[in-house]
């Protein structure tokens, strides 16, 4: 994708109007051989490329556009990869792809459509709820079930519920306490892996529990640890 966004045109081209089209055939091409060598294990045929480059390609713009307008609390446009949080440096870079000139030119009212729509809604549904819930956590789960159920079934997109998230954190801090003499999640030889990160919920609730613990222990806020 790198290769396909840093391509300078030839000047001076007799098929410059057709350099568009040529350039996404080649941003295909590479994420046919680089992201789509073997189909079968994200549950599609060999034969979907077209379906599965689609449906990437709407949901990592969409989702990029969101984080924007998100952070900064102002509609978004075709620069919004520029005001992207620097916390999020490889959807940056794919917004930022997903956005060049040649290929908004080509989506041409589709891609007004995705900004119309990201502008469109109400941010009250981005903020964090009361009981802590962040919606932008679990926005891809419910960004599936409008845009492809099948695909949110296929892939398995079910994302742990907070409550259950924090159940299961306070059980592990007290496994750690009681059964292995700890001092729990805060215990500076206890290391917490989370394998299938995914949005990082389990990792989220950790810190919550630890600074909720510390806060009620020393009296104020916890400072930042290393």
């Amino acid at each position: 994708m790198r290769e396909w966004a840093v391509a300078s045109p030839t000047p001076d081209s007799n098929t410059a109007k057709r350099r568009p089209c040529r350039r996404h055939e080649r941003l295909c091409d590479v994420f046919r051989q680089e992201l789509y060598a073997r189909p079968e294990a994200g549950g599609f045929s060999n034969k979907s490329f077209e379906v599965l480059f689609s449906a990437a390609f709407a949901q990592t713009l969409a989702f990029g556009l969101l984080l924007v307008r998100e952070a900064t609390g102002k509609p978004v446009d075709s620069t919004a990869w520029n005001k992207m949080p620097d916390e999020h440096p490889l959807m940056k870079t794919a917004l930022r792809v997903l956005s060049q000139p040649e290929v908004v030119d080509l989506l041409g009212v589709g891609f007004d459509i995705m900004i119309d729509t990201v502008n469109s809604l109400n941010e009250d549904l981005l903020a964090v709820k009361d009981d802590g819930t962040d919606p932008i956590l679990y926005f891809y789960e419910d960004f599936l079930e409008v845009f492809d159920p099948e695909g949110r079934k296929r892939y398995g997109v079910y994302y742990t519920p907070i409550e259950v998230v924090r159940y299961m954190v306070g059980a592990l801090d007290r496994v750690l306490r009681e059964d292995l003499k700890t001092d729990g999640l805060d215990d500076q030889n206890v290391t917490i892996l989370d394998p299938a990160t995914g949005t990082g919920t389990f990792l989220l609730g950790v810190a919550e529990r630890l600074r909720n613990d510390i806060e009620a222990k020393e009296g104020k806020p916890p400072r930042a640890k290393r």
